[in-house]
């Protein structure tokens, strides 16, 4: 018997089983950075980025945790922040690069810096990741932590859609109405 999903629902479930596969290949993780970890990071970002906006139209359960996240007019949960770092990596002339100087404010793009750890890094503007246990992605002067942010993230906007997709599952076999 096939199982016949939704489109919606069918998207849903293939982009939290990719996230998922991405995150469990630690590739994030390797400090050695091979050359695809930032295709990964964007193919997380796409797919997260997905789930966490259906959660919060389709769903009406928005993910709005803001540990650790500079609060600015267009960033005040991680939600919008990967979304900020969502569109960064998808479009090239995304504003969302560039770093804040008040004298220059378009002068130079940084995008997927990363820190693993903590500590400073001052490339023209100050990178600093506060954790030990952590990696630190900086798209202008703003950071995503990989287990702080994207991981929690993740989790969360999964148990979200547990009960969307169980759902969803249980009446393509008939077993509910």
């Amino acid at each position: 018997m096939a199982v016949h999903f939704g489109d919606r629902q069918f998207e849903v479930l293939c982009a939290l089983v990719s996230a998922n596969k991405l995150l469990n290949s630690k590739i994030l993780w390797q400090s050695e950075r091979p050359v695809y970890q930032d295709a990964v990071l964007t193919e997380v970002l796409v797919n997260l980025n997905f789930c966490l906006l259906h959660a919060k139209f389709n769903l009406k359960s928005e993910i709005v945790f803001s540990d650790d996240i500079i609060i600015r007019t267009e960033i005040s949960n991680v939600t919008e922040l990967i979304r900020f770092f969502r569109n960064a990596a998808c479009h090239h002339e995304s504003p969302n690069k560039y770093f804040e100087d008040i004298n220059n404010p378009k002068h130079n793009k940084s995008i997927f810096n990363t820190m693993f750890g903590k500590g400073i890094e001052q490339i023209d503007s100050r990178c600093e990741s506060k954790y030990d246990d952590d990696v630190a992605f900086f798209c202008g002067i703003n950071v995503l932590y990989l287990k702080r942010h994207i991981e929690r993230a993740y989790d969360e906007v999964v148990k979200v859609h547990d009960g969307f997709i169980f759902h969803h599952v249980l009446t393509a076999f008939n077993l509910i109405n």
